[in-house]
């Protein structure tokens, strides 16, 4: 279970990193195994190549070649020592003693390389022993008479030979030591090689494993982005564009978002622009035009279910003139205020344009249609409008009163309202007409 929580907070984590991150770490993923390979190859050349090489070339040098001289020594004195035994004369003991000297001296050399390579230390000693052997019977053997072959020249010849096999033996250890070295850097190099092969394999497999991971995030990621601005390019605007990774294109995503709301928050507001007046914050003219039409349509044959208010401010001008254009449209608003308090919730309120106003009135009685008309009237006479003196002051209005009726058209309906309003307005204004109808007073 925490194994699992612990896996899925990774992934998060990583999800949550930036494109250039992940970048970063797919590069470091890609060059991981060449990176491994060069530490390997390291540690391989340093430790079976470099060293066994350097191991090699030392034990040549410090005792391979003093080996060679000692051998080549072996030969020449064996050499004279039997030209000596044959021909007599003591001219060959400078040349012995400095033959010895010689042997002396190499053998020395070896024993300095051999406290490197004791393995190699009781060979050594044995040839040391049977040189020892060499050097006491050789006096005598050099001073020995022509041609006689006596126990000193056979114990000198045995044993300068068993201390020449012996160091026979020491080259050829050396020699397959050096062939085991060979071989094992050879290995090393082949372990090598398949290292660096399979490293450049699983580079070639992080690679495309990472890029077609990467490749696919940002395609899906871009497709969303694609079809999220395609969409509000069409008109759909519910959808939110989501994309979470990698977070460059989720900012982008957030911030396409919020400009989608934000286009939609103006279009509401250019839309109410458009339906509403912008002083009383009423209904205005063109939407007035769009909901007759519409009650038209709906009405048909229902006679006397709908019915409309056309509506003027009485001597609006001198109300103007007299008190300012500001207290003028204050007694707008406050007119449009009765006139929406007034209305039901069937009811709608329009203004029609200047000083005047209409009410659609849906779902009423004809008898009730007077007395909605009255009740309006009524309340926007009894509504005191401040002035810019400190004093209030009141408008009036004039109503004509048409109710919808089958077969009639949008002209007909206005027309005739209309008409009986300019009838209201005639007789006193401050009076409600219903069309081909006597005025109502006030």
């Amino acid at each position: 279970m925490e194994y699992g929580r612990n896996f899925t907070k990774a992934v998060e984590k990583f999800r949550n990193l930036s494109l250039r991150n992940w970048l970063t770490l797919g590069m470091c993923i890609v060059l991981l195994p060449f990176a491994s390979t060069s530490f390997y190859g390291y540690k391989l050349y340093h430790d079976e190549i470099s060293t066994t090489f350097e191991n090699t070339i030392h034990a040549q040098n410090r005792m391979l070649l003093p080996l060679e001289r000692i051998q080549d020594i072996f030969w020449n004195i064996s050499d004279e020592i039997n030209n000596s035994s044959q021909e007599g004369g003591g001219g060959d003991r400078l040349s012995f003693e400095a033959s010895a000297k010689a042997v002396q001296t190499q053998l020395s050399d070896m024993r300095s390389a051999i406290t490197e390579n004791s393995r190699y230390e009781h060979i050594l000693r044995g040839v040391q022993l049977h040189w020892d052997k060499v050097l006491k019977v050789a006096p005598g053997v050099i001073r020995s008479a022509p041609n006689s072959v006596d126990a000193k020249l056979r114990i000198f010849e045995s044993e300068i030979s068993q201390a020449g096999r012996q160091l026979g033996q020491l080259a050829e250890q050396l020699r397959l030591e050096s062939e085991v070295a060979h071989r094992s850097t050879l290995n090393a190099i082949k372990r090598f090689e398949t290292v660096a092969l399979l490293a450049v394999f699983l580079a070639i497999g992080f690679a495309v494993v990472t890029i077609y991971t990467i490749d696919r995030v940002l395609m899906n990621s871009t497709d969303k982005l694609v079809e999220g601005a395609m969409r509000v390019a069409s008109g759909d605007r519910e959808q939110e564009i989501l994309v979470t990774v990698p977070p460059e294109l989720a900012s982008v995503a957030n911030a396409f978002n919020s400009m989608t709301r934000q286009i939609v928050i103006q279009e509401a507001q250019l839309q109410s622009a458009a339906r509403l007046d912008g002083m009383t914050g009423l209904k205005n003219r063109r939407e007035f035009d769009l909901r007759m039409a519409e009650q038209i349509d709906a009405t048909g044959t229902q006679a006397g279910s709908v019915a409309l208010l056309m509506i003027d401010v009485d001597h609006f001008k001198k109300f103007n003139d007299t008190h300012g254009h500001l207290a003028g449209d204050d007694a707008l608003r406050l007119v449009a205020k009765v006139l929406a308090a007034e209305a039901r919730e069937t009811d709608e309120v329009f203004r029609y344009g200047g000083e005047e106003f209409t009410v659609l009135l849906s779902d009423i009685q004809k008898d009730q249609v007077l007395q909605a008309a009255e009740r309006i009237r009524s309340k926007v006479a009894e509504t005191q409008i401040p002035l810019p003196n400190g004093e209030h002051g009141t408008v009036t209005i004039s109503i004509g009163v048409k109710e919808f009726a089958s077969g009639l058209s949008f002209n007909d309906i206005v027309g005739q309202a209309d008409k009986a309003l300019y009838q209201a307005k005639a007789s006193g204004r401050n009076k409600v007409i219903m069309a081909k109808s006597d005025a109502v007073n006030s």
